[in-house]
């Protein structure tokens, strides 16, 4: 057995429904506590009943279905259950991903995605942070290891510049995590990263990208290349798309060549099979040199 997660939930006067998740080899079961007068869930004692059994490719996609997927099908409401059956509430600290195993090894199987790794990281960071409240961030951050703070900024920035580019990052609330990501990239050791991260942040004042979203459309204006992005303004109220639209437009030529820049670094070819492996690769190395801090 390579793991087992304990889950139960309450609901009013009904007794407590228990689900007990377990991942072995390229299995992951699922079983239902048979309800028995005076016998605790985790004792010898306990009867459970087989719900169904998934068959995945691999030891790594049966770890990493068991903590996002199966988490999900259970709904909310659940709780993840201390050995001794007594249960505590779900924060997501306490739903990290199990440690899939030695990266080298896994990334022996044909199957293997560089990228899935990297997601299974930081599929539960996602549940720690709160977008668009500038004033939780250093409570929010306090919930994570600097490892996961650096993962869960990474994967944001990085949807956000490859789907619409810097000024994109920048408008939407993924750009409250500018520093962070900055920070990320520099930890993990993608130094190439961050000197295009750098030079992009270096058009605003100081160098500075404020957590405060409306702080940095407003910059965004006044950096408009174009008067688009002024007659938008008065469109803003009624119509945020065209606001969204015209600041893109007005603001993309001054980071276009970072983009590329950016976009290059990424499909760049390294040799080895899957999605961008020059960019996941190195990331999901820095993961396993700190599997301690994110696996936790």
């Amino acid at each position: 057995m390579a793991y087992q997660q304990h889950f139960i939930r309450r609901i009013g006067s009904q007794p407590p429904a228990h689900v007990r998740m377990t991942v072995e080899g390229h299995l992951v079961h699922t079983a239902e506590l048979q309800p028995s007068p005076g016998v605790a869930a985790d004792s010898p004692g306990a009867v459970w009943k087989p719900l169904h059994t998934k068959k995945c490719r691999n030891a790594f996609e049966a770890a990493m279905h068991a903590n996002g997927q199966e988490w999900e099908r259970l709904g909310t409401g659940w709780q993840l259950a201390l050995p001794t059956g007594e249960p505590q509430p779900a924060q997501p600290p306490d739903l990290r991903p199990v440690n899939p195993g030695p990266l080298h090894a896994l990334a022996k199987d044909l199957d293997f995605d560089w990228s899935s790794y990297f997601e299974y990281a930081v599929c539960r960071i996602a549940e720690v942070w709160e977008w668009d409240k500038p004033l939780r961030a250093a409570e929010l951050q306090a919930r994570m290891t600097p490892v996961q703070m650096a993962l869960w900024a990474i994967a944001n920035a990085d949807g956000q510049i490859c789907n619409g580019g810097f000024s994109q990052f920048f408008y939407n609330s993924y750009g409250e995590l500018a520093h962070e990501a900055l920070d990320g990239f520099e930890l993990l050791g993608l130094t190439e990263f961050a000197d295009i991260l750098r030079e992009a942040y270096a058009v605003f004042p100081g160098q500075r990208i404020p957590r405060d979203r409306d702080e940095r459309v407003a910059l965004l204006e006044a950096m408009a290349l174009d008067e688009e992005a002024t007659a938008a303004r008065l469109q803003a109220a009624s119509n945020g798309i065209e606001h969204a639209f015209a600041i893109f437009k007005g603001t993309e030529d001054l980071w276009d060549e970072l983009g590329t820049r950016y976009y290059a670094l990424i499909h760049q070819d390294i040799g080895i099979p899957g999605y961008n492996p020059a960019f996941y690769k190195p990331l999901c190395e820095g993961i396993e040199a700190r599997a301690h801090e994110v696996f936790r």
